[in-house]
């Protein structure tokens, strides 16, 4: 696994050098990107690489992406269990994917993407398509977005990879999420902006972990259907003496499995030089358990849903997190460092206090280095980000 991981971060940075010296005036762009996630009971390591090509004349912009996920998981959490007990339990997942966006006409703009994953138990397609239109002497715009995915789901079923297909309480495999999202924003003032998002998605197929089980021991088992709706609010305040832009934000959202949820964040945005720029970010969540969670893990005999897991139940949860983008032009001035103008550093961290609304089985006095706390099992997360960006 750390060979492979190797091998790939090594590619990218190979592809990088081979293209910086052939930098032209358009903005074509190639970057390098690492995600990192962590929790008490898995891993992910992400690296990926994107290629931007732009065509100026017909004003369409063209992205081809490769991600691969390598998810570490020691997870009884994760349903290792039933793959032979709690120990390291590595899979990779691949992803490729092609975008295109651009204005077709005055005022009016497309994009549209498709996307691949396959892993071990899962295979997944993608496509999507947006549309927006500029209005009111383009102060303000409104946007419509719609993608699909089509996933069919296994389950390992021994130590030799052997797979059958998860069907859960049905007769097929097939996972569809169907998703829907309206935009509006509008420029209030020179320095203000705001706007409004409603998202709806449909999801109808296998939607529970084929290898967890409810602590009753039982299989899990979720409903067929799940129907989401989120809409949201945002605002964008801009200070140019102080170099600094505010944005908060707000997203209720609630399903027909009875889980309903608040989201408040803010970010503030600096630049304290040219090349420099910082985000600070803090988030409060918080959301109700789904109507078939069970705080003690009994259900009736004859009841036709079961789940153990956490992030069906109601918790709360505190997001800190901080990015830096540094652009690397005032040291492209340098000789011999002419092919890093327009390129960049980005460095992020957020790191997510989960803590529990109740005292359910599933929470636990756990111990994070700053004091015990009432947390799921899953933890606190940490997701970190480190990116290099060049125009060529």
């Amino acid at each position: 696994m750390q060979r492979a991981l190797s091998r790939a971060l090594l590619l990218t940075l190979v592809l990088a050098a081979t293209l910086a010296p052939w930098r032209s005036q358009a903005e074509d762009r190639l970057t390098v990107r690492g995600n990192y996630y962590r929790e008490t009971s898995t891993r992910v390591l992400q690296p990926m690489v994107t290629f931007r090509k732009e065509l100026p004349k017909q004003g369409v912009a063209l992205e081809a992406e490769y991600l691969l996920d390598v998810i570490s998981s020691a997870s009884i959490a994760s349903g290792a269990l039933a793959l032979g007990g709690d120990e390291v339990f590595t899979e990779m997942r691949h992803e490729t994917s092609f975008r295109a966006s651009g204005e077709f006409a005055e005022d009016w703009a497309a994009s549209g993407f498709y996307r691949y994953s396959t892993e071990t138990d899962y295979t997944s397609h993608n496509f999507g398509v947006g549309l927006s239109r500029q209005l009111l002497q383009r102060t303000a715009t409104i946007s419509v977005n719609y993608s699909a995915s089509i996933n069919h789901a296994f389950r390992i079923t021994n130590n030799i990879g052997a797979l059958s297909r998860w069907t859960s309480s049905r007769d097929t495999n097939l996972l569809q999420v169907h998703y829907l999202s309206l935009g509006y924003g509008h420029i209030l003032h020179r320095n203000v902006i705001a706007g409004l998002n409603l998202e709806g998605i449909y999801a109808a197929g296998p939607q529970d972990n084929p290898y967890r089980r409810a602590r009753n021991g039982d299989v899990e088992i979720h409903p067929w259907l799940r129907k989401r709706l989120a809409p949201s609010v945002w605002l964008r305040w801009s200070v140019p003496k102080a170099k600094m832009a505010v944005e908060p934000r707000y997203r209720y959202y609630a399903d027909d499995w009875q889980v309903q949820a608040h989201a408040v964040e803010a970010r503030v945005h600096f630049r304290p030089h040219r090349n420099l720029r910082l985000r600070l970010r803090y988030r409060f969540y918080t959301q109700t358990e789904a109507f078939f969670w069970r705080d003690d893990g009994v259900w009736a005999a004859d009841y036709p849903w079961r789940s153990d897991d956490p992030k069906m139940d109601d918790f709360h949860s505190h997001t800190v997190g901080a990015r830096l983008i540094w652009g690397l032009d005032g040291i492209s001035k340098f000789k011999g460092l002419g092919w890093l103008a327009g390129a960049w550093i980005e460095a992020t961290y957020n790191h997510v206090f989960v803590r529990c609304t109740d005292l359910s089985a599933v929470c636990l006095d756990q111990d994070f280095g700053y004091g015990t706390v009432r947390s799921t099992r899953y933890g606190d997360n940490r997701i970190g980000n480190l990116a290099f960006s060049l125009a060529f």
